[in-house]
């Protein structure tokens, strides 16, 4: 993730948290509102698949185990996420 921050030198963490409960129905990343400004969004090293990450309407991008994007949206809850099977995690950090 730093190599990205090092272009935004003023970018504050708001928050960081991990989903441990993603599964292959659609959901929010976050429960609760967070807004921001960029979301680092990782699978989670350890999971066993895929993870597909997206608009409500439709998650088609996908992130193997591992793999970190970051995303340039101003609310935790307008990212979807989803797993291509069994219960996967991911870890995000939003910042301002």
């Amino acid at each position: 993730m730093g190599g990205y921050l090092a272009h935004s030198p003023v970018a504050d963490v708001i928050r960081s948290g991990r989903r441990e409960d993603v599964t292959v129905t659609a959901s929010p990343l976050t429960n609760s509102s967070i807004e921001c400004g960029l979301i680092w969004l990782q699978a989670d090293e350890d999971n066993t698949d895929t993870i597909y990450w997206g608009g409500p309407d439709g998650q088609y991008n996908a992130l193997v185990p591992g793999q970190t994007i970051p995303l340039t949206i101003s609310n935790t809850t307008r990212v979807y996420v989803r797993s291509r099977s069994g219960i996967q995690a991911v870890n995000y950090a939003a910042l301002d």
